[in-house]
């Protein structure tokens, strides 16, 4: 165990009784405001401001004072006087030390607890004293660092044994459990032990915001009937539903023992902002998502953390430019091919699959600068395979992520097989693509023609081999792109349509809207401007999201501003290497955030509504969807054009109920089955 280095020493003015003050660093903007009628109670002030300010992620100083007032004898007197105490703090602790580290966390606890919230009578300072060494310990990224700052201190060679006595009095007196009075303090290491083992369990027991649990009836040690009910939720399409259950039942924030792996969940906006605005440092996607995905995507946007996402999502930035998303020809061509193929007359017709097959040929053509043409009826053999397996190869990794820290158990042959295939056909096509630059005589253009080639027509894959990316390197990048290309549009013009095809009122308006057209094509200022359009899809995106469920992995101690207390609207301490679930669907869906009429399809209510956090179709933060525009965009025009092609669009079953196909994204489980009219 390595020392913690102390922080810098801040000289205070010493009293006339050789007492220090507990007066603020020159740099700092804390003022105390001391009461000049005392220097003991200034010295309590002092602490007891300085404890709140540091306390504002924490729940417990009323309960220290309960626990302060339960530790009394039985005379009525304290078992540690408050001169002893006193004298303790001035002399013994190097609050100078302390105090300018508490100073210099200021940016991470900036307010102090409201007025509301402080009680008029002063703590005593015994537990303002425990409840700046415990927020110290809640604060600290590193706690055992900070434990082991503590064992040094009780043991500093200047304190006398009486004066460690004392202390660790002190520490029994708040901490009944911690029995290390009755201990022979001599040795460091007995002191550390006692202190890491009593004095955490302890703290975390009693001093950090505890959650409420989901509790397991079956089997509260491991966890497998909630493990299992997940499961035969997933299989029954109500995975999503389940979890929405769960969180009504438990509160926005809860622990989940899933195997004996603890798993906070939450659905919480100001979590979910923590996470990835305001505390987007501390979590990461994580190890297991990596392992999991890497046999299918390789390492890309979509599973990696740190310098290489920062790599991976510069060199996928310029596929999403205003120009890229403008370019409407490119839909229209698709588009043409998709009309062409689709029946007419009534017949049924099961959309979403179509719409699967369109933007993969779109994604396809505007990564690969090669489309899989998969829309044509003789479209080409391979291109369907890749198509299968990559449909085959998400659907395994899903499963692996839900089965968490047992994802080795997974095992499928087929899955095996689709991830090399959808790896060799990426391959094909980027060793073709290097081949052709390479005999291109790109040398001998003129500069200015190469930029005028380069601008004309812009492709992910040529982009990549131009910078010089490895071949392995293009072809991950490519697959992670292609899933937020393909899924995530086709995902919400399912969803779209599943609406559409059920809400004639919702046609009509939309049919309205778009007559202004008179039948011309739309260009991307024409689709901004439809302002019932864009409702309509903003509330799609809120009932159906595409990725309605996400994680992180805490890579550092660090606190959410929901979840502790018992009734949940405390901070909660996330320690390093906690898995963190966040619902989006269930937050969509929030009567207390949405109103009573969430469950219902409402575009109108987008005319007064402006959310912030509780609406989070794309994500956000430093890694929020790239393609979000790309994706309206897409989703815009094939409505729009589908609306001018056909007079009547209904579904074939106006009463069926949405049902989810949950594997990365989230697709209708049932199919889009409609009829239309031309």
């Amino acid at each position: 165990m390595t020392e913690t280095p102390p922080a810098p020493i801040v000289h205070q003015p010493v009293t006339a009784s050789g007492q220090r003050q507990l007066e603020p660093a020159a740099n700092s903007t804390f003022d105390p405001s001391p009461d000049p009628e005392s220097a003991k109670h200034r010295h309590t002030s002092t602490l007891f401001q300085l404890a709140t300010r540091l306390a504002k992620h924490r729940s417990s100083m009323s309960t220290l004072t309960r626990m302060m007032e339960r530790r009394k004898n039985d005379s009525g007197d304290d078992i540690i006087s408050e001169e002893e105490l006193d004298s303790i703090l001035a002399r013994q602790i190097p609050f100078d030390q302390l105090f300018d580290l508490m100073i210099s966390l200021s940016s991470l606890i900036d307010d102090a607890f409201p007025a509301s919230e402080r009680q008029d009578t002063h703590y005593r300072i015994q537990a303002d004293f425990l409840l700046l060494l415990s927020n110290l310990a809640q604060i600290l990224r590193n706690f055992h660092s900070c434990f082991h700052f503590l064992a040094l201190f009780v043991t500093r060679k200047k304190a006398s044994n009486q004066s460690v006595d004392h202390v660790l009095a002190c520490l029994d007196h708040i901490f009944p459990s911690v029995h290390m009075g009755m201990v022979s303090l001599r040795t460091t290491t007995r002191l550390r032990t006692m202190i890491v083992l009593d004095f955490v369990k302890t703290l975390v027991a009693e001093l950090c915001n505890k959650m409420q649990l989901c509790a397991s009836r079956l089997d509260p040690f491991l966890g497998l009937d909630l493990f299992m009910r997940l499961g035969k939720a997933a299989v029954s399409r109500r995975y999503l539903e389940t979890l929405q259950q769960w969180f009504q039942d438990q509160g926005s924030t809860f622990g989940a023992n899933m195997m004996g792996e603890l798993m906070i969940f939450t659905n919480e906006p100001q979590n979910i902002q923590a996470m990835l605005v305001t505390k987007f440092p501390d979590f990461v996607l994580g190890q297991r998502r990596r392992d999991n995905s890497v046999p299918l995507l390789g390492v890309g946007i979509f599973n990696a953390d740190g310098a290489a996402w920062e790599h991976g999502r510069a060199l996928v930035r310029p596929n999403f430019t205003r120009k890229q998303v403008a370019d409407l020809a490119m839909f229209e061509k698709h588009v043409q091919v998709m009309l062409a193929g689709l029946p007419g007359k009534g017949e049924h017709v099961e959309m979403q699959e179509w719409f699967f097959r369109f933007t993969l040929d779109v994604g396809t053509d505007v990564l690969f600068d090669k489309s899989s043409e998969i829309l044509r009826p003789d479209g080409i053999d391979t291109a369907r395979r890749f198509a299968w397996a990559f449909d085959k190869g998400i659907d395994g990794v899903s499963q692996k992520l839900r089965m968490g820290k047992f994802a080795w158990l997974f095992y499928d042959s087929k899955y095996t097989d689709a991830c090399k295939y959808v790896q060799d056909y990426v391959d094909t096509i980027v060793e073709e693509a290097i081949q052709r630059r390479q005999t291109q005589n790109w040398h001998s253009k003129d500069k200015s023609e190469m930029a005028k080639d380069t601008e004309e027509r812009y492709t992910f894959l040529n982009a990549l081999i131009d910078e010089g990316t490895s071949p392995k390197e293009i072809r991950n990048q490519l697959l992670n792109t292609l899933i937020a290309a393909r899924d995530t549009s086709a995902c919400l013009m399912s969803a779209a349509m599943f609406e559409l095809a059920r809400n004639g009122s919702c046609q009509d308006k939309l049919r309205s809207e778009i007559g202004r057209l008179n039948g011309s094509l739309p260009v991307l200022e024409d689709m901004k401007e439809m302002r019932y359009l864009n409702t309509f899809l903003k509330e799609v995106l809120r009932l159906y999201p595409p990725i309605p469920l996400n994680s992180r992995f805490a890579q550092n101690d660090t606190v959410l501003p929901r979840g502790g207390g018992k009734d949940g609207r405390a901070p909660i301490f996330i320690p390093k290497g906690q898995l963190v679930v966040y619902q989006v669907y269930s937050m969509h869906r929030r009567e207390d955030l949405w109103g009573p009429d969430a469950h219902l399809f409402q575009p109108e209510r987008w005319e007064t509504m402006r959310p912030r956090f509780e609406y989070l179709p794309f994500n956000a933060g430093p890694r929020i969807c790239l393609g979000q525009q790309f994706a309206l965009a897409e989703t815009s025009y094939i409505l729009i054009r589908l609306l001018q092609s056909f007079s009547e669009i209904r579904a074939v079953d106006p009463d069926g109920v949405w049902t989810e196909n949950l594997t990365i994204t989230c697709s209708v489980g049932s199919g889009v089955w409609v009829t239309m009219k031309e």
